[in-house]
């Protein structure tokens, strides 16, 4: 667990829920915005 909240931290983890996409926090966590932010990330 500890390795799991260093790793957190380390990637600007600081609240739930926290959604990474491509290593990049989502700021729209609408399903528009998860879409669009995954469909960036393939490109």
């Amino acid at each position: 667990m500890a390795r799991v909240t260093d790793q957190s931290s380390k990637d600007g983890v600081n609240q739930t829920p926290t959604v990474l996409v491509a290593g990049k926090e989502l700021a729209d966590r609408t399903p528009a915005g998860l879409t669009a932010a995954v469909r960036a990330a393939q490109q």
